[in-house]
């Protein structure tokens, strides 16, 4: 068989059943390796990809991470600085309509007899890509599929270039630690940081000592958070 030109286009749009959109380049991600990644083949003068991102906006990181003083822990950047560049960044190479967001790519299969890569596209209610795995299991269990996933949609793909971030996911709360259940304060992750929690005159515990800690640990006894006190706990030294 004769190769796909290297456009998108739909293949077999008359048969409801056997269409799909064809890709020449697919990306995983809209983060910063996926930005990247779309502006350097806007530089060759090749725009026909397109970027499937779970969250509900581009940056990756910089979109979920929202804690007091994020930011960047080796050249200082703050987070909402370093966020704008991103959103710039799809501006100026005119990748605003090459993005796709709120869709999570959930299955990829290898199709040997046409060369191609076949992905399962999921469409997802819109914001629910930024909840934790966790949180969105929760969500299912309690209101079921529907409040999470609108449909699913199957492409192709000549190559596809995996952008996914190791940051954006947060460590679920071990269900196993002795009071948790019995414990009637808020907890959440600091990569999803609750902003309707007040903290003013509260005793406040931070479970580790990481990057994220080292930002906004020092803040939360300041305006506008006014924190009682705040405990860290380290399994080991930071």
């Amino acid at each position: 068989m004769s190769p796909p030109p290297d456009t998108i286009r739909v293949v077999n749009g008359r048969q409801k059943d056997a269409a799909y959109t064809y890709y020449p380049i697919l990306i995983v991600g809209a983060g910063e390796s996926g930005i990247a990644l779309g502006a350097r083949l806007k530089e060759e003068g090749f725009d026909q990809y397109r970027i499937f991102e779970r969250q509900a906006g581009v940056g990756g990181t910089w979109w979920i991470n929202r804690y007091p003083g994020v930011a960047c822990d080796v050249l200082y950047p703050s987070g909402a600085e370093i966020f704008k560049y991103l959103s710039d960044t799809t501006e100026k190479y005119q990748m605003v309509d090459k993005i796709q967001v709120n869709t999570d790519v959930s299955e990829l299969r290898w199709l040997e007899d046409e060369q191609l890569w076949e992905a399962t596209l999921t469409h997802m209610v819109p914001g629910t890509g930024d909840l934790s795995r966790k949180a969105l299991s929760e969500r299912i269990a309690e209101k079921g599929n529907e409040s999470v996933y609108i449909r699913k949609e199957i492409v192709r793909a000549r190559i596809v270039c995996s952008c996914a971030g190791g940051l954006v996911e947060p460590n679920a709360w071990q269900s196993s630690i002795p009071g948790r259940d019995t414990f009637e304060g808020p907890v959440f992750h600091s990569a999803r940081w609750e902003e309707s929690v007040d903290l003013n005159d509260k005793n406040v515990v931070v479970v580790g000592t990481g990057c994220s800690a080292a930002q906004f640990v020092p803040r939360l006894t300041k305006e506008p958070y006014n924190a009682k006190s705040v405990t860290q706990v380290m399994r080991s030294p930071p």
